[in-house]
């Protein structure tokens, strides 16, 4: 196998993934002495398809939605997507954004599960948070609206844009 076949089997897709900061932050990953987390909550439609896709290594970044929407951190997905459990968790979903699950699939088991959801690690956390208004100059960027829960994909171009931005 030649060294372009090698590159093109361990080349990682580009993610971004939106959580309110109330809900999620860099914090929860590095302040409580832990690397990793599980991603649950995903609900939306296009948002649960697009997590399914999400692959072993493949490189997220985290932006913190809300007023001031803005790119925190970069995250690795540790593993491929897994059933999520806290669509059945009504304690959970109380406390947190999770839409209470009676309301979502009444009735429904964990073998037809049809929500999502990635364990994922913090690599490296932006001593500058990026606000998506200083990105908004690219067409990409321009009319992304970020919300809590979102998972997108995105081009080798945008995710290049923020790194630079982010050293910047």
């Amino acid at each position: 196998m030649c060294q372009s076949d090698l590159e093109a089997e361990h080349r990682s897709a580009y993610w971004l993934f939106g959580k309110d900061r109330r809900e999620f932050s860099v914090e929860d990953c590095d302040g409580k002495g832990r690397r990793e987390v599980l991603w649950t909550g995903v609900r939306r439609a296009e948002d649960v398809t697009n997590l399914k896709n999400v692959r072993y290594e493949d490189v997220i970044f985290l932006c913190e939605s809300g007023c001031s929407p803005a790119i925190t951190a970069v995250l690795e997905a540790v593993g491929d997507p897994v059933p999520d459990a806290t669509a059945w968790d009504a304690e959970f979903s109380q406390k947190h954004w999770v839409t209470k699950p009676d309301r979502i699939m009444p009735g429904c088991s964990i073998g037809n599960n049809p929500f999502w959801a990635v364990q994922v690690k913090l690599v490296k956390a932006f001593g500058r948070a990026v606000p998506l208004a200083s990105l908004a100059n690219g067409s990409d960027w321009a009319a992304l609206k970020v919300y809590n829960g979102q998972v997108l994909p995105l081009s080798e171009e945008q995710w290049d844009a923020v790194i630079d931005s982010s050293q910047g």
